[in-house]
C-alpha cells in the first residue's frame, strides 16, 4: 500500500471527527458517532482514489459514478443505491460499497452484516432475472470494502451472546470485533457472496493501517476488479 492511500485511509476517521465537531458546534447531535458520517463526505477522497485506479485499468472517466447516478434496479425492491458504479458504455462492470465501522461495534457490526448480505442477495437475483444484462452481455461484479477503526473498544475480547437453542459457531469464541470483521469479510469472499472484498484496520491515533488477510487486501481487491474490467475490453 502506498503512502497516498495510507493517508487517505487515516483521514477517513479524522474527517468523521471533524464533521462531528462541526455538528456539535451547531448544536446538532446524533447518536454515538452518527454525526461524524451524516455529512456524507468522509469517503470522498477514497472514492476519488479508487476512481482514478479504475481509469488506469481502462474504465473511461464518464463510465464511473460515485457522487450521483449510483442507483440500479433491485429484484425484491425497486432500486438499490450503491456507492460507486463502473460502466463500459451501457454495460455495468462493477458495483462497489464503501463502509466504515468506528463506534458501537456490537450493534453496528450486526447492522453492517445485515446490510451487506441483504443488498447483494437482492442484486444477485436482479442479475439472475436479467435486469442488468443486454443480450450477449457479461454479468457485473459486486465489491465490498470495510474500513474499521482500530482502538481499545474494537480490540477487546467479547463473548458471543447466549443462544438458547444452538451454540454459536466456535470461530467467534474469544474474539474481538476486529476478529469478527475479519471472519465476516473472509466468509463473504470465500462463499462468493461478493466478488471482491477489502478489509482494512485504521488506527488514526498511532497512524497505522493494517490489512489482516492478503486475500482481503487492496491489491487483491484491485486485481479482481482489473480482471473484470479486462473482460469488457
Amino acid at each position: 500500500m502506498n503512502e497516498e492511500l495510507k493517508q487517505i485511509l487515516l483521514d477517513i476517521f479524522r474527517l468523521e471527527t471533524a464533521a462531528m465537531k462541526v455538528q456539535e458546534a451547531k448544536g446538532s447531535y446524533d447518536i454515538g458517532r452518527r454525526s461524524a458520517v451524516t455529512s456524507g463526505k468522509h469517503f470522498d477522497p477514497l472514492a476519488g482514489y479508487v476512481s482514478r485506479e479504475l481509469q488506469r485499468c481502462g474504465v473511461r472517466p464518464d463510465g464511473i459514478f460515485w457522487e450521483k447516478n449510483v442507483t440500479i434496479p433491485g429484484w425484491f425492491r425497486a432500486s438499490k443505491q450503491w456507492d460507486m458504479l463502473a460502466f463500459d458504455g451501457r454495460d455495468l462492470i462493477a458495483a462497489i460499497e464503501f463502509k466504515s465501522l468506528g463506534s458501537s461495534y456490537g450493534n453496528n457490526l450486526n447492522n453492517r452484516v445485515e446490510e451487506a448480505l441483504g443488498s447483494v442477495f437482492d442484486t444477485h437475483h436482479a442479475v439472475k432475472h436479467d435486469l442488468y444484462l443486454r443480450e450477449g452481455g457479461l454479468p457485473p461484479m459486486f465489491c465490498y470494502l470495510l474500513v474499521v477503526r482500530k482502538e481499545a473498544a474494537s480490540m477487546r475480547t467479547v463473548r458471543p451472546r447466549e443462544v438458547p437453542h444452538f451454540p454459536p459457531d466456535k470461530v467467534f469464541d474469544e474474539t474481538s470485533y476486529l476478529d469478527r470483521c475479519k471472519v465476516f469479510c473472509d466468509r463473504m469472499l470465500q462463499e462468493r457472496v461478493y466478488d471482491a472484498v477489502w478489509l482494512v484496520y485504521v488506527d488514526a491515533e498511532h497512524e497505522t493501517v493494517e490489512e489482516p488477510l492478503k486475500s482481503l487486501s487492496y491489491d487483491q481487491f484491485m486485481h479482481r476488479l482489473k480482471s473484470q474490467i479486462e473482460l469488457f475490453q
